[in-house]
């Protein structure tokens, strides 16, 4: 049986592995590292990855590939991809089926580029191309015993959150609500924090302390109140080998995200407002199962006491509405624990891949060759259940 390469090419990081897999076997900072050849074309010796954060800017030209989900160069990802394949995984392509994730609203033209690149550069024997929030679903529901792929997907990783509605397998695209705020902001937020006290946070030591020591308070006012009287809570912890005195950072991280409108100049809904907007632009008679079903996605995520906060600011806002309609059914906002949350999509795409009909959901190099990359503009929805 054919080998299943997965990779999901996020903003800030790439997690790659092989089907059946639990956990991907690499993850590395979607980032490539290269010298300019004979005109301008990328030497052979570039570099990805943790490998291309080292080198130095004088001799390197530093790109990210990827900018908000979305993939921006399409010479530097092929590039890239060539490194996951041959270096990372050790993969003889032209007898492997390809699984990669895409964000929302990516173009058919997109798919059709990454279909061409695939079975024209590497030769794979099949692809298939399924989007990030249904993969998540997938491992969610998978280890809670559920069947039904129908769900609202929060996913929030280093360069965007998208709050996506899936019904049956179908995401459903006119509701998909994305904000420009995730990971990424939330370490920049906390270099500013530490900085405005002195503190020398240069954008890796900013994201430590992002990764391990913040935490999501209940109320921000009630927050900075115990800062204020208990002097204590601001406190010393060791972070990348230095010594630091942590204070609001420590729960003002999270609040970019739950609450972007700090960190920008425009006024904008919290995230809790935008997952109620997302299920609100669904059919009606799907709500109530979109609101029962929330599952979070990505590293942005895994604040401590995320979870619990989102449910709750999330129930408070439908049974507000539901206080002032005619509405007798109560509706349960629950989102739902998952033991995958970090690697959610990845794991959602492994079990996916690993499945017996997954070859017969992917686009084959005999059906490329027959019909063209425009073969592609389109996926087999999965409907099995789980």
């Amino acid at each position: 049986m054919k080998q299943t390469v997965v990779i999901d090419n996020g903003t800030g990081y790439t997690k790659m592995g092989y089907a059946g897999g639990e956990v991907p076997l690499f993850t590395i900072p979607t980032v490539l590292a290269y010298r300019s050849g004979l005109g301008g074309a990328i030497a052979d010796d570039f570099v990805i990855g943790s490998d291309a954060l080292s080198v130095s800017a004088r001799t390197h030209a530093i790109s990210y590939p990827v900018r908000n989900g979305q993939i921006q160069s399409w010479d530097i990802i092929e590039r890239y991809w060539e490194k996951c394949f041959f270096e990372y995984l050790r993969s003889d392509t032209e007898d492997a089926y390809v699984l990669l994730t895409e964000p929302p609203y990516n173009t058919p033209e997109n798919r059709e580029t990454t279909a061409e690149i695939m079975f024209e550069t590497f030769d794979v024997s099949g692809i298939y191309i399924g989007v990030q929030a249904v993969f998540s679903l997938i491992a969610a529901w998978s280890g809670a015993g559920k069947g039904r792929l129908t769900g609202t997907v929060v996913d929030s990783g280093d360069g965007v959150t998208h709050v996506v509605p899936v019904v049956d397998g179908y995401v459903v695209e006119s509701a998909i609500q994305s904000v420009p705020v995730a990971g990424r902001e939330a370490t920049l937020f906390v270099q500013q924090l530490l900085r405005e006290r002195g503190v020398d946070a240069p954008l890796e030591l900013a994201r430590s302390v992002k990764e391990h020591e913040t935490y999501v308070c209940g109320s921000v006012l009630d927050e900075f109140g115990k800062y204020e009287s208990h002097r204590e809570m601001f406190r010393t912890a060791t972070v990348g080998g230095r010594t630091l005195e942590l204070g609001y950072e420590q729960f003002m991280a999270a609040e970019a995200v739950l609450n972007p409108e700090i960190r920008q100049k425009t006024p904008m809904l919290s995230l809790a407002e935008v997952v109620d907007q997302a299920v609100q632009k669904c059919p009606i008679d799907t709500r109530r199962v979109l609101y029962g079903n929330i599952v979070l996605s990505g590293g942005t995520t895994m604040f401590r006491g995320f979870r619990e906060r989102l449910e709750k600011e999330v129930d408070k806002i439908v049974q507000g509405r539901l206080s002032s309609t005619a509405e007798i059914d109560p509706v349960e906002v629950r989102i739902a624990p998952s033991a995958n949350q970090k690697h959610g999509v990845w794991s959602g795409a492994s079990l996916f891949g690993s499945m017996d009909v997954f070859p017969s959901y992917c686009t084959t190099r005999e059906e490329y060759k027959e019909h063209g990359a425009g073969v592609c503009r389109q996926s087999k929805v999965f409907m099995d259940r789980f």
